[in-house]
């Protein structure tokens, strides 16, 4: 089940990461990750920009469409 509040905050969070992503976004978007694909959170390494690129299709998958 997908929470309106977690919607909300990733739809805020998507529409301010265009080229660059602050500490604090990619902090949300690793806490939303975990949660809804089920593993521990975690940081993966900001250099592995693909990594971070599938991480918020996924949540742009799960939680806007």
């Amino acid at each position: 089940m997908v929470d309106k509040l977690d919607v909300r905050t990733w739809e805020e969070t998507r529409a301010r990461v265009i080229t660059k992503i602050t500490h604090t976004d990619y902090q949300i978007l690793c806490k939303l990750h975990s949660k809804y694909f089920n593993h521990r959170y975690k940081e993966p390494c900001k250099c592995n920009k693909q990594n971070i690129r599938n991480w918020i299709k996924d949540l742009d998958n799960k939680l806007i469409k």
